[in-house]
């Protein structure tokens, strides 16, 4: 999960500049993970997070 996330970290670039600090923390539900399932599942959640953020009025000032 960590390589995921290492390799699709850019996905959060707009979110930079942004007046807030921003800490993830990633949790597995398996132990028995497989590195493709993984990796969509974390650009899923990484851009579902980037749009949410992205829509809050506290960002869009």
């Amino acid at each position: 999960m960590r390589e995921s996330f290492r390799l699709n970290q850019e996905l959060l670039d707009p979110l930079f500049n942004a007046p807030v600090l921003l800490h993830v923390g990633l949790i597995a539900r398996s132990s028995d993970l497989d590195f493709d399932a993984t990796q969509k599942d974390v650009v899923t959640l990484l851009t579902k997070l980037r749009n949410r953020l992205a829509e809050h009025p506290f960002l869009n000032t």
